[in-house]
């Protein structure tokens, strides 16, 4: 009866293709599955409309006279009856439920769906098509003969008047690299001061926050980028012309975030890594006034630039690719182009509370300086098993060192990075984030199919009401969860 159950279940409900003679066919596991399925079932529409239709003949008075008639009690609109379906009927003797009714398509397209299917079961009852090696093309031309009854609105047919207007003209991908007047000017009145050439980071600042709308703390890694690309010394000037050949393909005047991905983002690539970032956060260590103090402390200065980068790519990278795009820079809230041309009017650093907080870092490190035990800096399972005071169940904890949820940057397996840590700890403190969701989706969906059944729920609940019972807690019943939801 409970493999007959699975078969039917799963041509009825898209399960996975899984051998029935592998199914744990115990009492609770059956119980579990007969529970999952018939929630899914009593949901539907056309069943809770059956009941209802059923409740008031009952009613009426009329619901024995009509069976007694004959009459049968369908749980869904007539359909075909698969194998699954019939071997499941007659072992348990009641109709089961039916998928829903495919949507109705208008009429001419059915009509030439019907028109094409007619003529595909003839071409494939008339072999003498295939000998004269005519039946593709008069199927071909068959189809096209059909799919044209179907016709398209054309533009004379619709009142212009009341359609919005919805295209504007694809804006420019990249910026041009041919300089406007405007971009001329500009260089030239940057380069009156500096007729020998640019030597210090400092003459960029004015034209980073006044023109082109980013932080002064991306001056000098900038200049020194800006040498790497004309080939030029180490303190070399960087002249006008080298200036110019720069700038063009790179800037877009009033466009502060294209100008921030291009700047920040290596020329063979369209996209910016964690990497690239690096510099340009070091250059922020090094110069802002609220992290003045690190100087002294090369280890807390490069942990910091690694939080920094991973909150980053936690805002912005939502594939785990380690890359940042520009389509996500202009879409992401909080904007880390605002953050960071936020930092040149704030001596605080605290206050900057997106990406660049230090006590956020310091929270973060110390967490994790806590959990590593033996100061390999990289977390295993018993480790992880100690954050915030035994939060995580066992069932859990094996769920995320699976990988599943996010794959770990660490190289050693059954070892969690620091990287990956932050990545977890930001997860677990703001929950309502669309990363968080997703990262805790996945670590509950363990049969990876894109969807939290009542048995996974009820896997990782089992465990959570074994540890209230050893802490003499009451327990909540997993029912009482479930009604909840």
């Amino acid at each position: 009866l409970a493999q007959a159950f699975v078969v039917s279940a799963r041509s009825r409900f898209a399960m996975p293709q899984v051998d029935p003679s592998e199914v744990d066919f115990t009492h609770h596991a059956v119980q579990d599955r007969l529970q999952e399925y018939f929630m899914e079932w009593i949901a539907r529409p056309e069943v809770q409309d059956q009941f209802r239709r059923t409740v008031k003949m009952q009613l009426d008075g009329k619901l024995e006279d009509f069976l007694a008639g004959g009459g049968s009690l369908p749980m869904s609109p007539k359909a075909h009856h698969s194998p699954a379906s019939v071997a499941l009927s007659g072992a348990i003797g009641v109709s089961p439920p039916k998928s829903p009714n495919r949507r109705s398509y208008p009429s001419a397209i059915n009509s030439a769906l019907s028109q094409n299917r007619d003529s595909h079961s003839l071409r494939k009852s008339d072999p003498s098509s295939e000998r004269r090696g005519d039946g593709k093309d008069a199927y071909a031309s068959n189809f096209n003969a059909t799919t044209t009854s179907v016709h398209a609105p054309v533009a004379s047919d619709i009142n212009q008047e009341q359609i919005d207007r919805f295209w504007f003209g694809r804006k420019q991908k990249t910026p041009s690299k041919e300089l406007t007047t405007e971009e001329w000017d500009l260089i030239n009145q940057m380069f009156e001061d500096h007729p020998q050439g640019i030597t210090d980071h400092t003459a960029l600042e004015p034209l980073l926050t006044q023109h082109l709308g980013l932080s002064k703390y991306l001056s000098d890694t900038l200049l020194k980028n800006i040498r790497i690309f004309g080939g030029l010394a180490e303190t070399a000037p960087v002249t006008k012309a080298v200036f110019g050949k720069w700038w063009a393909g790179r800037i877009r005047l009033g466009d502060p975030v294209s100008n921030f991905f291009y700047v920040m983002k290596k020329d063979t690539f369209e996209w910016i890594e964690g990497e690239d970032m690096r510099p340009y956060v070091w250059g922020l260590l090094n110069r802002h006034p609220g992290l003045d103090f690190l100087h002294d402390s090369p280890e807390f200065q490069e942990r910091y630039a690694d939080t920094v980068i991973c909150r980053i790519l936690y805002a912005y990278d939502r594939h785990d690719l380690r890359r940042v795009y520009l389509r996500e820079l202009r879409s992401k809230r909080p904007n880390v182009v605002e953050t960071w041309r936020r930092l040149d009017q704030e001596d605080d650093i605290n206050k900057i509370r997106d990406f660049f907080s230090y006590e956020h870092f310091y929270v973060v490190y110390c967490k994790f300086w806590e959990l590593d035990s033996d100061r390999d800096f990289l977390l295993d399972r018993e480790d992880l098993m100690k954050y915030d005071g035994h939060a995580f169940s066992r069932r859990c904890v094996e769920r995320i060192f699976s990988e599943s949820p996010k794959k770990f940057s660490s190289t050693i397996p059954g070892k969690m990075s620091y990287d990956d840590f932050v990545h977890l700890i930001i997860s677990d403190e703001d929950k309502t984030s669309d990363t968080a969701i997703e990262y805790w989706f996945r670590v509950v969906d363990f049969d990876d199919d894109g969807c939290i059944r009542l048995h996974e729920m009820k896997w990782f609940f089992e465990e959570q009401e074994q540890r209230m019972e050893c802490l003499n807690h009451e327990t909540v019943s997993f029912s009482d969860v479930l009604c909840q939801l």
